[in-house]
């Protein structure tokens, strides 16, 4: 079952508005999750680490569930992949 794109994002608002859900198991959904925004959006990995001005190398990392982000970095992260989302409407 392919997630929609809204979904993906209800689901990544969810991990990033209750940050005590990020355990193993939605360490690698947050990852998944970023990756799958990124593909939706047309972004390249080497184009939204220089956007986040991070490595390629931990971006991946996050992306494959190896690296827990920083709440800080998921709130830049969530801003920069789904603007209509934090956007001021």
């Amino acid at each position: 079952m392919r997630l929609t794109y809204e979904t993906m994002i209800k689901m990544l608002t969810r991990i990033v508005t209750d940050y005590a859900f990020l355990s193993n198991v939605y360490r690698e959904d947050a990852g998944g999750l970023i990756k799958g925004l990124r593909n939706e959006r047309g972004l390249s990995l080497r184009e939204l680490a220089a956007e986040l001005d991070m490595s390629c190398t931990m971006l991946c990392l996050i992306e494959n569930g190896r690296a827990l982000p920083t709440i800080k970095l998921l709130a830049k992260i969530v801003e920069l992949i789904t603007p209509d989302l934090t956007s001021d409407k």
